[in-house]
């Protein structure tokens, strides 16, 4: 069996949690989630793990996500790939909804390494009406993978609720694991590379990457509907 899942009931620790508890794991992601035993899982597979909150009249669900960053003008070290979907994400809050809070301090973690958090609504028109939805976000790289968990549901749940569903991102632990090293043809010029080779990619409003990637383009595309928002990166000489 390739995926492994444990449930266990714990009961409250002296640093918080929750009285009953599931802990969902994968050997294979890998990773550990802890929630409430409200939660079921939804989808699993080696770059996405979701689980729905089943309590009824509930719409809430976690989101954890796993990118491969094959882009090397991106660092682990600086953070480049989690700042850059973080201010994506923060601009289209406050283009499509209101940023309600934000965390860029050391502090912030995810799996123990710095992390990006934003909490946000958002609003999309749908048949004639304006639907709103809030999103717990936090995003962090090591090793050459990117990670983003996410809380989304209804904009009063998360408010009402916002310590318990923070401290479900807290819960979550990624291990480790090392990406293989993407080869570099001995032709290239990594003198030319920073001004000559740039790219594109598509987000949603998750942060998550659409369309073709490692196309060779020219600037970076967010829509919403039939708006479109153009980030260039512009090089000093």
């Amino acid at each position: 069996m390739r995926y492994l899942i444990m449930l266990i009931v714990t009961t409250v620790c002296a640093t918080g949690g929750f009285a009953e508890s599931k802990v969902f794991i994968d050997a294979n992601f890998p990773y550990r989630v802890v929630c409430a035993t409200s939660w079921v899982e939804m989808v699993k597979s080696d770059t996405l793990f979701s689980l729905r909150d089943a309590t009824p009249n509930k719409k809430t669900q976690l989101q954890l996500r796993r990118y491969q960053i094959t882009d090397t003008n991106y660092s682990h070290e600086t953070m480049n790939w989690s700042r850059l979907n973080y201010v994506v994400n923060r601009e289209l809050a406050d283009g499509v909804g209101e940023t309600i809070g934000s965390d860029t301090s050391t502090g912030r973690k995810l799996s123990g390494m710095c992390a990006f958090e934003l909490f946000a609504f958002y609003s999309q028109e749908t048949t004639g009406k304006k639907v709103w939805w809030a999103e717990l976000c936090r995003w962090t790289e090591r090793n050459r993978f990117g990670y983003l968990v996410s809380i989304i549901g209804d904009t009063l749940d998360l408010m009402k609720n916002l310590p318990a569903y923070k401290t479900m991102l807290d819960s979550v632990d990624i291990k480790d694991i090392v990406s293989t090293p993407v080869g570099v043809p001995a032709s290239f010029n990594p003198a030319a590379s920073h001004s000559a080779i740039s790219y594109r990619a598509e987000y949603d409003l998750l942060g998550r990457i659409e369309g073709t990637a490692g196309t060779p383009r020219t600037m970076l595309i967010i829509r919403q509907g039939k708006a479109t928002l153009q980030l260039r990166e512009l090089h000093a000489r």
